[in-house]
């Protein structure tokens, strides 16, 4: 239901076909991803970032919104990797061989979930990210 009512955003798009590709399960599809991608956002959601870095990490608070954000996508790396969830796309079974046609499939049939996103997220785009997650 909430996917119904609020969508889904990049993670979503890459993180629902790498698991049916590869038979990874999704969420781990979506940690392979999310710090990535919220590197690659945070020009455009740092404030939302930031709030979410410090209740990540209470010790942030004194500190201004971008440096919050900017620590996000280590504070996720490290989550992950203290709960078993720091994987890759290539960890998963993406081959390099697939990434240009996985991201057409991304690109050409996950666009409700680009566009839900903060960022526009271009075919480039798109493959940059499967590369930096692999």
């Amino acid at each position: 239901m909430a996917i119904a009512h609020a969508g889904t955003t990049v993670p979503h798009a890459l993180g629902q076909p790498l698991s049916g590709l590869t038979n990874a399960p999704h969420g781990g599809t979506i940690a392979a991803c999310l710090p990535e991608v919220v590197e690659w956002t945070l020009p455009v959601a740092a404030e939302k970032f930031a709030v979410v870095a410090e209740m990540l990490d209470p010790s942030l608070k004194s500190e201004p919104v971008n440096k919050k954000a900017s620590r996000l996508p280590l504070i996720l790396e490290g989550l992950f990797k203290e709960i078993g969830a720091d994987v890759t796309f290539g960890e998963y079974g993406l081959k390099e061989d697939q990434i240009e046609c996985f991201a057409d499939t991304v690109y050409t049939s996950f666009q409700l979930d680009l566009k839900g996103h903060p960022k526009m997220a271009t075919r480039e785009d798109i493959i940059y990210l499967i590369r930096r997650c692999m």
